[in-house]
């Protein structure tokens, strides 16, 4: 598994004023990345400040242009994210459940063992109606470790000419 940065913006426009500015939201977290053999896979628990702070989130990028979200945790959801091909899931906030369908207008991804980015244009329909038009952005970029000093020496001086060794 390898140690990643997690850039996450959403927005929710409503059906019943398209018009308007979105509803959105955007946070940073620290979380994993590792190739299994559905695809590439990214895990983060969500922040304090989202609401959904005990709730572990994993990112499936599978090879046939399709992605999976699945939550667990305060929130539980499995939904499938899947150009033209709309998809019911069941979405458990624990005291409410609701079934909704997802209907993938676009899905953009560059995602490999390196990191990269989805992006996710979709709708949210609830007992046939069109609900909200949504869109999730995901960039994920390896964490890189702070950089150690080569030098035995306090300070990081090092001898002679100053040139490397």
């Amino acid at each position: 598994m390898t140690p990643v940065f997690i850039d996450i913006y959403g927005e929710q426009r409503s059906k019943d004023n398209p018009e308007a500015e979105p509803d959105a939201f955007g946070f940073r977290v620290g979380g994993k990345m590792w190739k299994s053999s559905d695809g590439i896979k990214i895990t983060y628990k969500e922040p304090a400040e989202s609401g959904t702070g005990s709730t572990i989130t994993t990112v499936t990028v599978m090879r046939n242009r399709v992605v999976s979200v699945n939550r667990v945790g305060y929130l539980n959801a499995g939904m499938i994210f899947e150009e033209g091909t709309p998809h019911v899931c069941v979405y458990d906030a624990g005291f409410l459940q609701l079934q909704i369908s997802l209907r993938t207008h676009q899905l953009i991804h560059s995602v490999t063992e390196s990191g990269g980015c989805i992006d996710i244009d979709y709708s949210i329909e609830i007992g046939g109606q069109s609900e909200s038009r949504n869109r999730l952005k995901i960039t994920v970029t390896p964490a890189v470790p702070s950089v150690r000093r080569q030098s035995g020496r306090p300070g990081g001086a090092s001898s002679g000419s100053g040139a490397q060794q």
